[in-house]
């Protein structure tokens, strides 16, 4: 595992490839990506930034803290979905999907439908689409 390249997905587009031990910068800028406005007017347009790994597993993260845990390859396979309330929650998220640790049952707050998931925004997060 210690050679294993993960891939981020950045917002506004492109990806990097890096090695589980370099990704701690990887994943904050990712976060900060989510967190932080490229311009004056809040984009509706690029809302999510992701992280892969190579078993075709996807952690992709949304403006408003959703997190959607699936499967790339096999759509068969029911994707989960869960709401971070700070950054803090959702690096640790990350961290633990990237290690293969990740607890995504109902007790953790992973469901496969939204109707049963807290309020959006998460409360380090903004409402989206945006209200302008």
């Amino acid at each position: 595992m210690k050679n294993e390249v993960i891939t981020f997905g950045w917002r506004y587009g492109g990806e990097d490839y890096v090695e589980i031990k370099d990704i701690d910068d990887e994943i904050d800028c990712l976060i900060k990506q989510l967190q932080e406005e490229e311009f004056e007017q809040p984009d509706d347009e690029h809302t999510q930034a992701y992280v892969a790994r190579a078993d075709k597993m996807l952690l992709t993260c949304y403006v408003d803290g959703l997190m959607k845990l699936s499967n790339s390859k096999d759509k068969s396979i029911t994707p989960l979905f869960h709401v971070a309330q700070s950054k803090h929650e959702m690096k640790g998220h990350i961290v633990q999907f990237i290690e293969k640790k990740l607890s995504s049952s109902e007790e953790q707050g992973w469901y496969q439908h939204s109707s049963n998931l807290p309020p959006r925004p998460g409360n380090d997060f903004r409402s989206f689409p945006s209200k302008t």
